[in-house]
């Protein structure tokens, strides 16, 4: 793996970062919680100017309930360990 830092944040170049301190305040909650590998937002889908706002499972037992049917985790908004990538290598 490529990545140098100890957390991964993905932002494709036609993704929408509006949040400014969403980077920070992952870190900030990943370093507060070791217990938790993975964090992430809800979205909001923007097309042509219009927003529709799509909740997210955002508790654990949401996130099973769904996962094995749906990906719960919105890509671009999510930051995770690098050693839990690490691991499926």
């Amino acid at each position: 793996m490529e990545c140098r830092g100890e957390y991964v944040a993905i932002l494709d170049q036609d993704d929408l970062r509006i949040e400014p301190t969403k980077i920070e305040e992952q870190v900030a909650f990943l370093e507060s919680h070791p217990e938790y590998g993975i964090v992430g937002t809800q979205r909001e889908i923007v097309y042509n100017g219009d927003a529709t706002f799509v909740r997210l499972p955002t508790t654990d037992e949401e996130i099973r309930k769904v996962i094995s049917r749906i990906c719960p985790l919105q890509h671009s908004s999510v930051m995770y360990r690098k050693s839990l990538a690490e691991i499926l290598q």
